[in-house]
This record gives structure tokens, C-alpha cells and sequence, in this order.
């Protein structure tokens, strides 16, 4: 997990729509996002209400039911869960020089 534009953009979706949303960011939030676009995110997600859990220890290691299992040994109670995926260009794609 690393709480990527998706992840923050359907967060920020919920949030306005009055859900209670805790983002599991694993090491960092937006770790694609420069520094100077992180923090205004990082902002603007907390203004929504949303819960933004980082570090080390904020993994996901473990999806049940009812709950998701962190790295740290936390257990998050959940009624939904929802997994985003962000993409990226594949390695040999952009080594090939295709444009």
C-alpha cells in the first residue's frame, strides 16, 4: 500500500459523501507526489475527516470480513473495505523507447 492519487481521490470521494474513511498509506502518502503536492493533500484529506495512517507499520498484511490486519499488529475494524490500485508504465516499456 502506498495510498497513491487513486487511493486519495476515492477517499476524498467518500469522505465528502459523509463516510467515515481511515486511508492506510503504508510508508508514505502519495509517495509519487512531490513534497510541495503532498503536504496541501495531505491537508485537504484531514479537512475531509479522513484518518491517514503512515509508517512503517501501517502495511496491510491481512484483509478479513470484518477487518483489515496491519503490519504493526493493528486490527482495523471495517464493514467495507475498499482496494485501490494505482498503474504505472511497465519497466520494459519504457526502456523499449517507444513513444
Amino acid at each position: 500500500m502506498a495510498a497513491t492519487f487513486t487511493d486519495c481521490e476515492t477517499a476524498a470521494e467518500l469522505a465528502e459523501a459523509g463516510r467515515k474513511v481511515t486511508l492506510v498509506c503504508g510508508r508514505v502518502l502519495g509517495p509519487s507526489l512531490h513534497a510541495r503536492v503532498r503536504r496541501p493533500v495531505a491537508r485537504r484529506l484531514a479537512k475531509l475527516g479522513v484518518t491517514g495512517l503512515e509508517g512503517p507499520g501501517a502495511g496491510v498484511t491481512e484483509v478479513t470480513g470484518d477487518a483489515v490486519q496491519l503490519g504493526d499488529g493493528r486490527e482495523l475494524p471495517s464493514a467495507v473495505t475498499i482496494w485501490t490500485a494505482g498503474c504505472r508504465v511497465p519497466d520494459l516499456a519504457v526502456r523499449s523507447g517507444l513513444r
